[in-house]
């Protein structure tokens, strides 16, 4: 009777644990639940989240295996927030299938969503994602806790917050510092943003050197900034004077703005806002500021090129804001668009308040179709310092410098071509006068001189002797010529000319002028002795 009694005591030592709702924290452990930064407030999208959501969990063996109660056993998988389920279609009595089915097991973002088992739209806050294992005994259904973990993750408002971007207050716009102020640091402040956010606040000052007939907008759109700093959280500093020497001023005119920015939860720089840009000037030691009258007039050509006589008179403006006078001594000027020559009139005095001399040379652009010339200018102000009267003029315009024929006029002999009478037709073919690469915007071929003479035994075959000698027709190339008024600078409307002005001009060796003018008919009497003596002058422009 005490055999029996033990065995029955071990049996019911054995189911005890199962019996009820219990929990065995060791049977799984440890639980790892990764999840990226910046998860998507939808949970379907969880799925292509970067880096992936992640569950790793290790089952602990019993004799190289595991146990029934994980291999066998559920997974609860849920969103708290506050310790309270917001998502999860599950609970313990109907969790799903785990698939433990090895000692270490990995379940993606894709696993884990159906263990979640619906798609939930969260707001953004801080939330929970836990996960529990279960084991169920099959023979009672009672079911115990094997282990469970939890790992906090936040919903970011992705809703954009709008900010007050930063106002320029100093220096105040269209401020002029005197020769005593630039002495001293110069002050730059601004208002901050609103509102101010959780973030630090990064402050970005911008600086622009403006040149002179240049403005704020087309500099900072198409310029490196001289001066670039930054500064967290403050909303004024300081920059030396000399800093603005350094980068050498010609008009010692300069514009600025502020960007407010701070780093993203991503990592990455996020804008906040810019000022609007404003603008403040240097005195040049108090003697004012220097410019420059310039006037261009067409030389001629040499070389193939075209040569411009170049006029420029400097001014000396007095300074609005009071200080020091003083004169200004221009010393070299130089060009990046062309070559300079006979530059002979330097250095030259600008006095105050008033002009230079003329200063003169002469110019030939590097291209020979060029309309725009830039010119730079290096002096020193007589201001006991030397400081520097640097500027340039980068839009000067050049005139048209239509090639003179008159001054290079070149007469060919028909011979070079060839004339043969056809019918009552003179036709000449005449090559096209190479222009060394030069662009020709017009011709004109005109007769200037027709004799026809006869024997007199047939003098009574010479009749309408007005019709004879004219331009019947005419080509260069595949191009007509023209009775019709010519356009500038070819002129003049007569059957003894004929015109050609293509809409884009040609250059090089073309096909040769073929020309057809009027004759009497031709006898076929020996004795006339007919003789037709033709001048053809060709005009080009280019």
């Amino acid at each position: 009777m005490k055999a029996i009694y033990k065995t029955i005591l071990l049996a019911l030592s054995f189911y005890l644990p199962l019996s009820g709702n219990t929990q065995n924290l060791n049977l799984i452990s440890p639980i790892n639940i990764s999840l990226p930064a910046n998860l998507p407030a939808n949970t379907t999208n969880w799925a292509t989240a970067m880096p992936p959501v992640m569950i790793m969990a290790q089952g602990k063996q019993q004799n190289g295996q595991l146990p029934w109660q994980i291999s066998e056993g559920t997974v609860l998988v849920t969103i708290k927030s506050n310790g309270n389920k917001i998502c999860g279609a599950y609970t313990q009595q109907t969790a799903p299938s785990s698939g433990f089915s090895s000692a270490t097991k990995i379940w993606n973002a894709s696993a884990v969503l159906s263990f979640l088992g619906q798609e939930c739209i969260l707001k953004p806050g801080t939330y929970e994602l836990c996960v529990q294992f279960y084991y169920r005994n099959p023979a009672t259904n009672a079911t115990g806790l094997a282990g469970e973990a939890c790992k906090s993750f936040t919903i970011a408002d992705t809703k954009q917050q709008s900010y007050a971007p930063p106002q320029n207050i100093l220096p105040a716009d269209d401020k002029k510092f005197t020769v005593q102020e630039v002495r001293e640091p110069i002050q730059f402040r601004w208002t901050p943003i609103v509102p101010k956010p959780k973030a630090k606040v990064k402050y970005t000052i911008r600086i622009w050197d403006i040149p002179i007939r240049a403005t704020k907008s087309q500099v900072i759109k198409t310029q490196a900034p001289i001066i670039v700093k930054e500064i967290n959280e403050l909303t004024q500093l300081s920059i030396s004077a000399s800093e603005f020497k350094q980068n050498k001023s010609e008009n010692n005119t300069y514009a600025w703005y502020v960007e407010a920015s701070k780093t993203s939860a991503m990592g990455d720089r996020e804008m906040l806002g810019t000022s609007e840009a404003t603008g403040f000037a240097m005195s040049s030691a108090g003697c004012g500021t220097n410019s420059d009258n310039v006037t261009v007039i067409c030389k001629g050509w040499d070389n193939g090129k075209p040569t411009y006589t170049v006029g420029i008179t400097f001014n000396n403006i007095i300074p609005t804001a009071g200080g020091q006078q003083c004169t200004t001594v221009m010393n070299t000027i130089t060009s990046s668009t062309g070559t300079i020559s006979g530059l002979a009139t330097l250095p030259v005095t600008i006095p105050i308040g008033g002009t230079s001399p003329v200063v003169t040379f002469t110019y030939t652009p590097t291209v020979t179709g060029a309309t725009i010339a830039a010119f730079a200018y290096q002096g020193i102000w007589n201001d006991g310092s030397s400081n520097t009267s640097n500027f340039s003029n980068t839009n000067v315009s050049l005139p048209s410098c239509v090639c003179d024929f008159c001054s290079k006029a070149v007469e060919f002999d028909h011979d070079l071509g060839t004339a043969t009478i056809t019918g009552n037709s003179l036709n000449i073919v005449q090559p096209l006068w190479d222009m060394a690469g030069n662009t020709i915007i017009s011709t004109k071929a005109e007769i200037v001189y027709f004799e026809r003479t006869v024997g007199d035994e047939c003098m009574s075959c010479n009749k309408d002797a007005a019709l004879w000698g004219n331009f019947t027709s005419g080509t260069l190339g595949t191009l007509a010529g023209t009775f019709a008024a010519a356009t500038s600078p070819v002129s003049g409307s007569t059957h003894h000319t004929l015109y050609w002005n293509p809409p884009t001009g040609y250059t090089g060796a073309l096909t040769p002028f073929k020309l057809y003018i009027k004759t009497p008919p031709l006898s076929t009497l020996t004795c006339c002795c007919e003789k037709i003596k033709a001048k053809i002058r060709y005009t080009y422009t280019f």
